[in-house]
């Protein structure tokens, strides 16, 4: 690899391996500090480059990337306090479980702890939101570059599994930070020659999932089939979940299936399952007496509705089963009787396999009936309003009736 001195050399290996791995956005603050990463950056033909001058709003760019690629994007900035406004962004990507890989510059070893300009201690600054880090050492013909190129490798994985969420390559810079022109010894990437005819990545990462064991699933199984009064509750899910297996699941099942604004599962195919309204259903306090189950199904993250939440809370299931591929706890309520940590797709496809199909649903009518009821409520509601009448409600409405297809829709906070 043509490079103009040890440190360009790093950056370009870093970005390579990078790129192979499938990262292709890299979001760049810029900095002195961290010119061999982003000059690699920026000279790399299969990287697209998007550069903020605040690292805040670098952090959320990414964020973004992630959600909707379901891919990690490279963070790059320079040295000290720089980083640190990444943490808002790291946050969110620890808690949703979205990959995210930060590349942050730093001074060497002899410069820390001494008062140098820009450098604060690094290493740590993301530590309890991270799912892997790792110092770097300083750029030196002593350290392999295998060592670099399996460490991108790692990485790479980290961010993407078991449970997505963020990375922190702490990437440390001495002089010159150019690529000014430095002789390099020719035999230093000589082990690399394979890897540079190539395409491929140094390590090539197979990532599995999450299966739970035949007997767990067959005992499942069981007790779904055992229960008349069920119910299931679909958060967020996580990051590239197929949602195939567990549509079909929930058709066969024939329970009521409340459905988060976030699970991307109010679609058309659930529609004779789904209770759209249960926020507003569930403030009915004699409704609540009587829609208590005596078994829920969860899948995915907490639901963001606080009424819910509360129902749940009140109305206690006796049997309480959370699936979720994270080791996490996601219990708000302390209620969770059985944690299942499985991929999503293949618990429900197995629980598909192992369960009849309902025959009738009466249980579900009961919910379907106070959801209808409920939504001819707003609907007179909303048809006897005054035209200048502008409460949530209405803006709801009236938004829903005039947005185009395929708009997107960006909400705020939850309060005005």
């Amino acid at each position: 690899m043509e490079a103009a001195n040890l440190n360009n050399l790093w950056g370009r290996l870093i970005v390579e391996e990078l790129v192979r791995q499938g990262v292709r956005q890299f979001v760049i603050s810029p900095g002195s500090r961290s010119t061999p990463l982003t000059v690699a950056a920026a000279q790399h033909p299969g990287v697209a480059t998007h550069i903020f001058h605040d690292e805040r709003g670098a952090g959320f760019f990414a964020l973004g990337l992630a959600r909707a690629s379901a891919h990690p994007a490279a963070l790059i900035c320079t040295s000290g306090t720089a980083g640190a406004h990444y943490l808002p962004a790291l946050i969110e990507a620890h808690m949703d479980g979205l990959p995210m890989l930060v590349l942050q510059a730093d001074r060497p070893a002899e410069l820390q702890e001494t008062g140098a300009n820009q450098t604060v201690p690094q290493t740590a600054m993301f530590t309890p939101y991270l799912r892997w880090g790792m110092a770097l050492p300083a750029p030196s013909l002593q350290v392999p570059v295998e060592m670099l190129l399996t460490t991108v490798a790692q990485a790479v994985q980290r961010a993407l599994h078991p449970w997505p969420g963020p990375v922190h390559l702490n990437c440390p810079f001495r002089e010159p930070l150019a690529p000014i022109p430095e002789a390099l010894p020719s035999d230093y990437t000589a082990g690399l020659s394979d890897w540079e005819a190539g395409q491929d990545p140094f390590t090539r990462l197979d990532l599995g999932r999450l299966v739970p064991d035949a007997a767990v699933l067959d005992r499942l199984a069981r007790q779904l089939q055992a229960v008349a009064r069920g119910l299931v509750v679909v958060g967020r899910l996580p990051l590239g979940t197929p949602a195939g297996p567990l549509i079909a699941l929930l058709q066969k099942l024939g329970w009521p299936v409340l459905a988060d604004v976030t699970s991307g599962l109010r679609i058309p195919a659930l529609q004779p399952w789904l209770v759209g309204g249960y926020d507003a259903l569930l403030a009915h306090p004699d409704w609540q007496n009587a829609l208590a189950p005596e078994m829920a199904l969860h899948f995915g993250a907490a639901p963001t509705s606080k009424r819910l939440l509360q129902f749940l809370q009140v109305h206690r299931p006796s049997e309480y089963v959370l699936i979720h591929p994270s080791p996490q706890r996601i219990d708000p309520n302390h209620q969770v009787t059985w944690r299942l940590v499985g991929d999503v797709s293949v618990v429900a496809e197995g629980l598909q396999e192992r369960i009849d199909a309902a025959r009738d649903a009466p249980w579900l009518q009961v919910w379907k009936a106070r959801e209808q009821a409920v939504r001819q409520c707003l609907s007179r509601h909303v048809a006897e309003a005054e035209e200048d009448c502008f409460t949530e409600l209405h803006l709801v409405a009236r938004l829903s009736t005039r947005l185009p297809e395929q708009a997107t829709l960006f909400l705020g906070s939850s309060m005005p």
